[in-house]
């Protein structure tokens, strides 16, 4: 359901993965409900 996209990221790697950990997270939520 959520997926990072290429144009989500910003150009700085700790922000980027964070990024991508709250999409996990988002998706994980949503698979649960």
């Amino acid at each position: 359901m959520f997926e990072m996209k290429p144009e989500y990221y910003i150009g700085i790697k700790m922000i980027d993965e964070q990024h991508k950990q709250l999409f996990t997270y988002a998706d994980e939520a949503y698979s649960r409900l």
